[in-house]
């Protein structure tokens, strides 16, 4: 072995050259592709605990793609480890164990060393995965550095385009494949044919789709564990039997309908002759029955009495939907079945916008079972999207809108801190008092809100911001868990008028008064853009504490590791390359999470949003990483460099400030994503071969290392800087860390 290289001759380092390239594109390849996937098996079990075990248990996924450090530390020790296919033989095994893990040791459970257990073989098995790619990552860079270090961009290039096509096939395959069938039939493809794998995957997918094989893996899901609660209240005397219960249990391993999408499983699953329940990520959310709109031709009157004869939430409902007119132009979000059009006096028309956010369950309602809805999906203007974005790109004045939403999923304990309230800040309600009509109205409903404290935290915040805002609104309180339906206007006329149409005061068991009873930490938190996030302060401070104090650890343990990297790569160097790819591992995730959630739900909900953004980023990153070590040297010296830098996040950071939310030509946002987000991906791409490139053919791996703890650092810091501070000042830090890499570039 000569220069790094396990072949000699000219001959043979061509084939290592062509082996190496392959080998990038092929990792590449696999994390796009199994991203999604990988984070579906995690989601999927988590829905029933609260919002500490959720965050703590995400925090697994980066570090275990940290452990894609230690496998690059360990190309270093062991290079023969990261020759032919050893790597993608690992990370075929590992996957096969994880799917065991996701399948069989899941995060079903209730007591503490259970949940223990899931987490250690979710950790190890996952880490296996990201180490083994590391391994081969690392190793394959480290051989076209040794063949020539003007290579590395190109060869970084390749990489990153593989990711960015497995992005693009990544959603289509959950949703045709499943993620268990993508995740089995990828492990057995790298496992067996790790060369081949490429042309295995789909062929063997083709030969197994047909047996079943996710409905069969799905099977083998361990649900004896499961918080059977799911089945309360659905009976018509409060709980159902033991029997009953246990038979609805084992109806979903059979369910009616089950189905993938980029936001998880939903499954449909019959209560009895009539009635079906809908489960999203085997949470329960509400039950329905198949329905006609045939009854919309009685007396509005004798609708009303029998709609309002509970007094409940559903009851104010009833007044609300009642007293629109067909003429009028009403959009509806979180619709789910569209059972409460059978409220309206009219079938709806193309006036009527219907929003769901799901695409499974939009698919289930509208494809799948249409009769169930009279196919009423296919009369109005249904749009499948996140409720905030259907909003703000109507381009007519609308005369009322109406979010359902939280009637079944309300925003509170029961989600990751991390997880971003949109349709509910200051801002939001700006935005939707603008797009009503002067007499127009806005209809939220909460339920539940005598429950639990959790859940009277978002109505509080959005009466906050009305006030705030100067807005008129009133509240209608109903049932004996005080079901909530706040109504606003932009004018006092207009509120008025609303409320007299609703009507209810003489309604039983309806008020108009409601006390939120607030804690001090919602007092001291305003639910904004910049501050989205409800889980965070919807825990206690012991917990917040607590999440605080891990996320606190895992910045302290990166430091730890890349301070042991920066001696065994040492002092005496003329440069030591591991704080410069430690910083730029910070600044590149930093940026990167404060673009997805300054990008909200642009391009029609969050995560597809993401997907996107990761995609355009890696793909302008390809180009940065292709043009970068062909920049003259004199434009690498620190004052020009640090000109590039400045330009590029000042646009970066342009473009953000600038987005065009409110654009309603899906054409026009597709082009505005592409020029806005081409500063920061080149710059994400430019920085990281520029760095292999200056640095000793020795220093790869470990280089390789301490970018990957920068990114679980910043990871890391988004609990420390973004949940309690605000994304504004997460932007800043990103940015203070691109600086720090710049000044820590070697300019020789």
């Amino acid at each position: 072995m000569t220069d790094g290289h396990p072949i000699e001759s000219a001959g043979g380092r061509a084939v290592w050259r062509w082996k190496d390239r392959q080998t990038l594109f092929h990792i590449g390849l696999a994390l796009g592709l199994l991203h999604l996937p990988l984070s579906l098996e995690f989601s999927i079990t988590l829905t029933h605990h609260g919002a500490l075990i959720q965050s703590l248990v995400l925090f697994l996924y980066p570090l275990a793609i940290a452990l894609m450090g230690l496998g690059a530390a360990l190309a270093r020790i062991r290079p023969e480890l990261a020759l032919g296919t050893t790597p993608m033989r690992i990370a075929g095994a590992s996957l096969l164990v994880f799917l065991w893990a996701a399948l069989r040791a899941n995060f079903l459970v209730n007591d503490s060393g259970s949940l223990v257990w899931a987490g250690f073989s979710h950790l190890a098995s996952l880490g296996a995965w990201f180490l083994a790619l590391g391994m081969g990552l690392a190793g394959a860079l480290q051989r076209v550095r040794s063949a020539d270090p003007k290579e590395v961009g190109s060869g970084w290039a390749i990489h990153l385009a593989g990711i960015v096509l497995g992005y693009l096939v990544t959603e289509s395959a959950i949703v045709h494949v499943g993620p268990n069938a993508l995740i089995a039939a990828s492990g057995l493809a790298f496992l067996v044919l790790p060369r081949l794998s490429l042309i295995a995957l789909p062929l063997l997918l083709l030969v197994l789709l047909p047996t079943g094989l996710e409905h069969r893996l799905e099977g083998l899901r361990e649900l004896e564990s499961w918080d059977e609660g799911v089945t309360v209240g659905i009976g018509t005397e409060g709980n159902l039997s033991d029997e009953v219960e246990r038979e609805m249990l084992d109806e979903m391993r059979a369910p009616l309908f089950e189905g993938w999408s980029r936001y998880g499983q939903v499954r449909i699953v019959p209560v009895d002759a009539r009635r079906l329940l809908v489960l999203y990520n085997l949470k329960r959310q509400y039950v329905y029955r198949p329905y006609t709109l045939r009854e919309n031709a009685m007396d509005p009157a004798e609708l009303r009495r029998r709609g309002t004869a509970s007094g409940s939430g559903m009851a104010v409902r009833t007044l609300l939907y009642t007293s629109f007119e067909p003429t009028e132009r009403l959009l509806f979000s979180g619709v789910g079945s569209g059972r409460s059009f059978t409220r309206l006096t009219f079938r709806p028309g193309k006036q009527v916008t219907a929003i769901e956010r799901d695409p499974a369950a939009a698919r289930y309602f509208s494809e799948v079972r249409p009769t169930d809805t009279d196919h009423i999906f296919s009369d109005l203007d249904f749009v499948v999207a996140d409720g905030r974005h259907a909003i703000e790109i109507q381009t007519e004045p609308l005369d009322a809108i109406v979010m359902e939403s939280s009637r079944y999923q309300p925003p509170h304990s029961m989600l990751p801190v991390t997880t971003p309230h949109y349709l509910y800040t200051r801002d939001a309600m700006a935005t939707c008092i603008r797009k009503l009509r002067p007499e127009g109205l806005l209809a939220i409903e909460f339920s539940r809100t005598a429950d639990d404290e959790t859940h009277r935290l978002v109505p509080y915040q959005v009466i906050e911001s009305l006030r705030a805002l100067e807005v008129p609104f009133t509240v209608m309180r109903a049932g004996a868990l005080d079901d909530l339906t706040l109504f606003a206007s932009p004018t006092q006329a207009g509120l008025d008028s609303w409320m007299e149409r609703v009507g209810g005061d003489d309604l039983p068991g309806v008020a108009g008064d409601w006390d939120p009873q607030p804690l001090a930490r919602w007092i001291d938190y305003e639910l904004t853009d910049d501050t989205p996030l409800v889980g965070w302060i919807s825990m206690s401070d012991e917990d917040r504490h607590l999440l605080i104090t891990v996320a606190s650890g895992a910045v302290a343990l990166t430091l730890l590791l890349v301070l042991l990297l920066y001696f065994w790569e040492g002092r005496e160097r003329r440069w030591n390359p591991i704080p410069f790819f430690f910083a730029i591992g910070l600044g590149h995730s930093i940026v990167q999470f404060h673009a997805f959630y300054a990008w909200r739900s642009f391009f029609g909900d969050d995560l597809l949003t993401i997907i996107r953004l990761i995609v355009y980023f890696l793909l302008f990153g390809a180009v940065g990483s292709w043009l970068a070590p062909r920049l003259p040297k004199s434009l690498l010296r620190t004052a020009p460099r640090s000109a590039f830098v400045v330009v590029l996040l000042a646009l970066h950071f342009a473009g953000i400030a600038n987005i065009p939310f409110e654009e309603g030509s899906a054409s026009i946002r597709e082009l505005y994503g592409l020029f806005a987000l081409l500063p920061g991906g080149v710059l994400l791409g430019a920085y990281f071969p520029l760095g292999i490139a200056r640095a000793r053919r020795e220093a790869v791996a470990p280089s390789f290392a301490a970018d990957a703890f920068g990114t679980l650092a910043g990871y890391a810091l988004m609990y420390l800087v973004y949940v309690p501070v605000g994304a504004t000042a997460f932007a800043a830090v990103g940015t203070a860390f691109y600086a720090a890499a710049t000044l820590l570039f070697s300019d020789e």
